[in-house]
């Protein structure tokens, strides 16, 4: 979209939002209240590609209004400045945003002119999505035409995401935000420590429990289980002998090792 350049200003920083063309020279501007618009976004690279490039040509000689429009904002190298699980928006090696934008006048809210717009949207999303890099999850919501959408949002943070919403809003309550997997069930990695008596299996056990806490940076949690803890408790308290000294403290143990291997083969 070109103007004519007999309208600079010199302007601060808000200056410079209430300013930019995007806000406030399209449709009415931000603030105009003249007309509605609905919008989903697509980060591409190599626009000019003929295969994209069509596309791009196709949708605005399809648009149902002529307030309908594609705004293309380069991202230029900035967006690589930040790695990928700096924030939620892990997608970080796109060229340029394409904010696919539906626009009808406000008086014909809840018309055919609005929802066409409204598919319009959505159609060339869909068209441009497998020569996306990935989809804006900040305008995602319910629909279910948001769904292919959802699934390409966040890069590779979805999941992370969908852990973290699954821990802080358990209920749903923020049900009308983007659309997240439900938290997958993580692979369980169960690591058997065996050898011969009095070897310190227990010990390696926790020191390998503190080292998977302390370096790995996903949120797992690990714990120390031990196949005689159980018969452990069950001796205690039919012999009256100190659990925690069976458990923790080793010349204890070895006291009642007899009497507790006695104890477990009646078990068996």
């Amino acid at each position: 979209m070109w103007r004519p350049g007999d309208d600079f200003q010199t302007v601060d920083s808000v200056g410079l939002f209430e300013t930019e063309m995007y806000l406030s020279g399209m449709h009415g501007g931000h603030s105009g209240g003249k007309t509605s618009s609905f919008k989903r976004c697509l980060f591409l690279n190599l626009i000019g590609r003929p295969d994209i490039a069509d596309r791009l040509v196709a949708a605005i000689k399809t648009r149902p209004t002529p307030l309908c429009y594609l705004h293309l904002l380069q991202g230029g190298g900035a967006i690589q400045d930040v790695e990928a699980d700096a924030s939620a928006f892990g997608c970080r090696d796109w060229d340029f945003a394409c904010v696919i934008t539906g626009v009808w006048p406000r008086s014909e809210d809840g018309t055919e002119t609005a929802r066409s717009a409204v598919r319009w949207v959505y159609s060339v999303a869909g068209d441009l999505l497998p020569f996306s890099s990935e989809a804006y999850g900040a305008d995602l919501g319910p629909d279910p035409r948001d769904a292919a959408l959802a699934a390409e949002a966040f890069g590779p943070n979805r999941l992370r995401l969908a852990r973290l919403k699954h821990s802080m809003d358990p209920r749903g309550v923020l049900s009308y935000a983007c659309p997240l997997p439900k938290a997958p069930k993580d692979p369980k990695l169960i690591i058997l420590v065996t050898g011969e008596i009095c070897v310190g299996k227990d010990y390696c056990a926790k020191i390998w429990v503190s080292m998977f806490t302390r370096c790995i940076q996903e949120n797992i949690t690990t714990r120390v289980a031990s196949i005689s803890d159980a018969i452990k408790a069950e001796y205690a308290a039919a012999a009256g002998a100190d659990l925690g000294g069976l458990r923790l403290n080793r010349a204890y143990k070895e006291q009642h090792r007899p009497a507790l291997t006695a104890f477990f083969q009646k078990q068996i």
